[in-house]
């Protein structure tokens, strides 16, 4: 009685074995997020961009490209330019962008990342070479809206577009580093020497002022006197014609 129940089941068991083995051999799976594009070709050829979710497909005239649509940035290393006047400086620039058609740009490029990230090194390059290098550092903004108006429609038509471009970096050689120092501290010991002297020509104004103010009121003086002494120790003031005194304060014993 065991052994007509028994066999059964191994076989079974033996053929859900066998079937398990044969799917995984020809079959997978993938499972597509709402944040990227799947593309599913069969034989060579584009069939479909898979939905969101779980598929399962012939691994053996079926291949899947996958690629991820949310925003990225993108950022060049520094790369040496010659300005307009003759100066050599690196420069790096950050790039954010996101891919909008993964299907046009696996179509048309082999490596559309390593093409737009050339294309921005180039788009940097044409643009910063009409600069001088004062108007670089001081409109890092229109130097990245020249660089964006070029590397966009390029982006476009990769199937890519580009939100935002900016100056990361500036560097510059040594010497003309240590020649800007020393003009912006030379900036400062100029602001510091002007500060200065308006603060003694702010003490000379109110010195005429009160010199004003004692000459058409001379009491004034001394009564500022008075004040001045009216603490004092050992002190005895004698002012007007009058005779006006102040006697010292004695110290107790």
């Amino acid at each position: 009685m065991w052994e007509s129940i028994l066999f059964p089941l191994i076989l079974s068991l033996a053929l859900f074995w066998a079937f398990s083995l044969v799917w995984k051999y020809f079959f997978s799976s993938v499972t597509v997020y709402e944040y990227e594009t799947v593309l599913m070709y069969k034989k060579g050829h584009f069939t479909e961009k898979l939905k969101t979710g779980m598929h399962r497909y012939n691994k053996f005239h079926t291949e899947i490209f996958r690629e991820d649509n949310r925003l990225r940035t993108m950022i060049t290393a520094g790369q040496e330019i010659l300005t307009q006047d003759h100066i050599n400086v690196k420069v790096s620039f950050v790039m954010s962008w996101q891919l909008e058609d993964f299907q046009k740009a696996r179509e048309i490029s082999r490596d559309f990342y390593g093409d737009l990230y050339t294309q921005l090194q180039m788009a940097i390059r044409q643009s910063l070479e009409e600069f001088t290098l004062d108007d670089l550092l001081e409109k890092k903004h229109d130097a990245s809206e020249k660089v964006l108006t070029l590397v966009r429609p390029f982006a476009e038509d990769l199937g890519c577009s580009v939100k935002t471009v900016g100056v990361r970096d500036i560097m510059l050689p040594a010497a003309l580093k240590r020649a800007y120092s020393g003009v912006i501290e030379a900036k400062k010991d100029a602001a510091r020497e002007m500060e200065k002297a308006r603060g003694e020509q702010a003490v000379l104004r109110k010195l005429a002022n009160l010199s004003q103010m004692v000459s058409s009121n001379p009491g004034l003086l001394e009564l500022r006197t008075l004040q001045a002494f009216s603490n004092s120790d050992n002190v005895s003031v004698v002012l007007g014609e009058n005779a006006l005194t102040v006697p010292a304060k004695k110290k107790k014993a």
